[in-house]
């Protein structure tokens, strides 16, 4: 189980996606490889907070496994790019490392 937190760009703004629609972007970049068995969302008033759970562990982590299907999906999906932040990975080494949102 992996707990990932993504922060709003815009809070109260028209533009953020709703849950409903950042699942579904998971769900449409999530490949039979990643093990994805649920993710469930919650919605606060600056982030979503993300839970997910994998059949089996893939990567070294489960949470470079939450991390590499947000990345795929950042890069895929300009209404969650334009969202959310990008945060901190637990892969990144410094200021010029693109990533999606942090870890709580």
């Amino acid at each position: 189980m992996v707990h990932i937190s993504l922060v709003c760009r815009n809070p109260g703004g028209a533009d953020i996606p709703s849950k409903g629609q950042i699942l579904d972007i998971l769900w449409a970049h999530a490949t039979q490889a990643d093990q994805l068995e649920h993710v469930s969302a919650h919605s606060c008033s600056d982030r979503v907070h993300l839970l997910f759970f994998f059949r089996e562990r893939l990567l070294a982590s489960p949470e470079e496994q939450a991390f590499e299907l947000l990345r795929r999906c950042y890069a895929a999906s300009p209404l969650l790019a334009s969202g959310f932040l990008p945060g901190a990975d637990p892969q990144s080494t410094g200021p010029d490392a693109t990533a999606p949102p942090e870890r709580l």
